[in-house]
């Protein structure tokens, strides 16, 4: 947590908020673990099928809030159509 104390951050923030996540399903702390995820997708970092498949999210997996968060992103973000410019 000592990154978070850095006036500035090199690279996307949204990064270290994601590793925060993990670190924090890791250690079982779920509902801290969940709110870093939020904030990670929030600002930068919606990688549905990444949280997914990533082993260090997997105290999350039968959460229901954990479960929604991931379909919300995925029916949010599989909406936008992308086009070539």
């Amino acid at each position: 947590m000592r990154a978070l104390s850095f006036a500035v951050v090199n690279g996307h923030t949204h990064h270290l908020y994601y590793q925060i996540a993990c670190i924090y399903a890791v250690l079982r702390e779920t509902d801290k673990a969940r709110a870093w995820l939020e904030r990670s997708a929030d600002t930068g970092f919606p990688c549905w099928p990444f949280f997914k498949l990533d082993p260090h999210l997997e105290n999350l997996r039968g959460e229901p809030a954990f479960g929604k968060l991931v379909s919300d992103l995925e029916r949010k973000w599989t909406a936008v159509k992308i086009s070539r410019l």
